[in-house]
């Protein structure tokens, strides 16, 4: 799977790298494509929030 990210220049090498990255566009980008039958990965907050939630389900 491919993960974008989009940045004012500079690589995205870490964490702390994608963190500063364009998650408003990420997010349009994501609901058009989604739109258009496209599936990409979710923006990287939605991820977390399913993570934690199958984690509580989990426990």
């Amino acid at each position: 799977m491919l993960q974008v990210f989009f940045t004012r220049g500079g690589e995205v090498i870490d964490h702390e790298t994608a963190s500063k990255s364009d998650a408003k566009l990420y997010l349009r980008l994501h609901e058009e494509l989604l739109r258009r039958g496209v599936f990409i990965a979710p923006p990287v907050n939605l991820r977390r929030c399913s993570q934690a939630q199958a984690i509580q389900a989990t426990l």
